[in-house]
Formats: structure tokens, sequence, C-alpha cells
């Protein structure tokens, strides 16, 4: 069974498909040294590094 986050998209509106403001549920997974948040409705973007993750994301865990 997979673990997955509730998080607040605060990114551009429209960006690969996400709606600012909303909230997603999503897990993540490392690959190739890349961050890859996929969400359960198959939207999915990847980070290069923590820190630009959770510039575009308020994570919580519900």
């Amino acid at each position: 069974m997979k673990n997955y986050l509730t998080g607040t998209f605060t990114g551009k509106d429209g960006s690969l498909g996400f709606k600012n403001g909303q909230k997603y549920n999503f897990r993540t997974e490392v690959r190739d040294n890349v961050i890859w948040v996929i969400c359960d409705n198959n939207l999915y973007c990847c980070y290069r590094n923590v820190e630009s993750l959770l510039t575009n994301w308020i994570i919580t865990h519900e």
C-alpha cells in the first residue's frame, strides 16, 4: 500500500494541469535524482530539490 500526502498547489494556475489553491492527494518517488509528485488523478510534476517542491506546495498529511 502506498502512502499518500495531501497538498495544496500554490504554483502557477494551469501549470501541468494543476490549479492554484486546489488540494490534491499524491505520493512521491525519487527517480534519477528527481522528486516526482504523482497524484491519484494521474497528474504529475517533478522537482530537482525539496526547496523547489515546497515553493509550489503546502503539504499536509491527512
